[in-house]
């Protein structure tokens, strides 16, 4: 091949070359590349952010609740013992003058709360006191050991020692129905129902051997009335053993004639009088005629318990025992023989 016929094939060829389509140039590759970068960045921040969001909201809102909650539960929580609850605050008892014994039970000035006791200079108070000046002062009437106030106070209404059985009002005992105000009365009310002392009426007594039943007197358990003697009589003597026309030439037990040859039964003892022409069993720890011994008998409506005689009053306003309208000094129980009737004695015990 020639030189010439070279050059014109080289020459061609370079031509077809540059006919032909490129690819992109180098450079908008690089913009693309760029600009794809940057949005998955931005879309990756985006949700980063998110994330963050919620995260705080979440840890705001669990904390907010979880510290309310808390505080709400300390607020009503118990006191720690020995103290207790008084309104807002808790209490010792035992050494708190504000809360002394109880709660509100507060001390005077100068006094302190030692054992639950208000005591003014180491000296314990009377109730009713104050302290003042560290000293323990009564401003209204000293009762025995009391500082009472005589125009309320029920244990001392008017004066010393009257006991009210109702509401102290001005210093007068008031009586509500059908309880009825009668002078000379202990307490000054009382049911005329069942009053021996006022049956029926105020100033109204049951002889001896009586009481009061709905307002009228009759023969007490264990007693008869006997016309040939136009009153109630015991009929465990032997004179009316049992029955008032019964004269009895033994021994009268529990108003039975006893056997010749036969002594009393258990827990009695044998009694008589005219020199032993007349002879009986008594329970000398209950039998108001012979208590204690033979022949020594209680006064008026005495009652025998545990072989001495005690006064008694009615359990006012009480059906059965126990009942809190007894005195401190008695003790409810129910009448001998009537267990309907309850009656406030002064004594230890209940008769038998």
């Amino acid at each position: 091949m020639t030189r010439h016929t070279l050059l014109l094939f080289s020459l061609f060829t370079l031509g077809a070359c540059g006919n032909r389509s490129t690819p992109p140039p180098a450079a908008d590759a690089d913009v693309d590349t760029d600009a794809d970068t940057d949005a998955d960045t931005d879309a990756d921040t985006d949700a980063d952010a998110d994330a963050d969001a919620d995260t705080d909201a979440d840890t705001d809102a669990d904390t907010d609740v979880d510290t309310d909650a808390d505080t709400d539960s300390d607020t009503a929580s118990e006191c720690v013992a020995p103290l207790l609850r008084c309104g807002e605050d808790c209490a010792d008892f035992e050494t708190d003058p504000l809360h002394c014994g109880a709660c509100d039970a507060a001390c005077g000035d100068g006094a302190a709360c030692e054992g639950g006791v208000c005591r003014c200079a180491g000296a314990e108070c009377l109730t009713g006191e104050s302290c003042v000046d560290g000293a323990c002062v009564c401003e209204r009437i000293l009762c025995d050991t009391a500082c009472a106030d005589t125009t309320s106070d029920e244990a001392h209404c008017g004066e010393c020692g009257v006991r009210c059985r109702g509401e102290c009002v001005s210093g007068v005992c008031a009586c509500d129905p059908p309880f009825e105000r009668c002078e000379g009365v202990v307490g000054f009310c009382t049911d005329t129902s069942a009053d021996p002392t006022n049956c029926g009426a105020c100033g109204e007594s049951c002889a001896f051997g009586e009481y009061c039943q709905d307002g009228e007197c009759v023969c007490r358990p264990g007693f008869g009335f006997c016309e040939a003697w136009g009153d109630c009589r015991n009929l465990s003597d032997p004179r009316q053993c049992g029955d008032c026309d019964t004269n009895c030439r033994t021994i009268c037990d529990g108003g039975t004639c006893l056997a010749d040859g036969e002594s009393c039964s258990e827990g009695s003892e044998e009694c008589s009088r005219l020199g032993g022409s007349e002879r009986w069993c008594a329970d000398l720890q209950t039998d108001h005629q012979n208590c204690g011994a033979c022949n020594r008998a209680c006064v008026g409506l005495e009652l025998c318990v545990g072989g001495a005689c005690h006064g008694w009053e009615l359990a006012l306003g009480c059906d059965e025992c126990p009942c809190d309208t007894c005195a401190p000094d008695s003790i409810c129980c129910a009448y001998p023989g009537d267990d309907l009737l309850a009656i406030c004695v002064e004594a230890e015990e209940c008769p038998g």
